[in-house]
């Protein structure tokens, strides 16, 4: 399958290089923006406790070609242990197709030992729809594709391979000039073990290009390793700049 993705990529960019050359009419602008957050706390006394949390993204757009790259990382030590450790970053390019549709190329990387993944990596292939794209201050993507993920589990000597779906949501929703609230769902679904995770954030601009973000995220396995708890939820604060 990773064959059929890396050809699929190829003949994306030669189409998006062939579009470039024939709608002369676009205009063709490079366009970079990105955000940092970054939240955390420590406590000294009758415990001993460090928390940090941090999210970056970056973003490229150039005519009817997007790509953005995302990372997020979380750790949690207790008397100088570690008890939470988990890092996610995912790469993701779209083409802007016709009637509000797009097509996309993903892969993701995670790693979350306390959640029973040393390692896994993810490719997806999809089609994604701009939905109310007609309407001010609100939009929703919904993505629907083929996706595979290849695990390293904890307390697994093979490697777990989980082809099938991909389906995805995201919906934002500007309720004042200074306040969004995001939601977000990505499902993976495979053989023998789905993944789904759920975001919803409310990020209010402070000033400047200063904001605050306050989200509540749930990732669930459906077929855990023994002794793993099917899902994690967070709860966090991060104060970020926008670029």
């Amino acid at each position: 399958m990773r064959k059929v993705l890396i050809f699929g990529l190829f003949f994306c960019l030669v189409g998006v290089q062939t579009t470039f050359a024939e709608d002369l009419d676009l205009k063709e602008e490079h366009q970079f923006s990105g955000k940092v957050e970054l939240g955390g706390y420590k406590t000294t006394g009758n415990t001993d406790t460090q928390t940090y949390d941090g999210t970056l993204e970056l973003n490229y757009a150039f005519a009817k070609w997007s790509s953005e790259f995302s990372f997020q990382g979380s750790q949690t030590a207790e008397g100088g242990k570690v008890t939470s450790d988990y890092y996610e970053a995912t790469l993701r390019g779209k083409y802007e197709l016709p009637y509000h549709m797009y097509a996309l190329l993903q892969y993701g990387y995670r790693d979350d030992y306390f959640g029973g993944i040393i390692r896994e990596n993810s490719y997806v292939v999809a089609l994604g729809y701009h939905a109310f794209a007609d309407v001010p201050d609100f939009s929703v993507d919904i993505e629907l594709g083929y996706g595979e993920r290849i695990s390293k589990k904890v307390d697994v000597v093979r490697i777990d391979y989980d082809p099938g779906q991909h389906l995805a949501l995201f919906a934002q929703y500007d309720f004042s000039k200074d306040d969004t609230v995001k939601y977000q769902f990505t499902g993976e679904y495979g053989n023998d073990d789905d993944y789904l995770k759920h975001e919803i954030s409310w990020v209010h601009q402070l000033f400047a290009d200063l904001h605050i973000d306050f989200s509540y995220e749930t990732r669930t396995s459906t077929a855990p390793e023994l002794g793993i708890v099917a899902t994690d939820t967070t709860l966090s604060v991060k104060l970020g700049y926008e670029f």
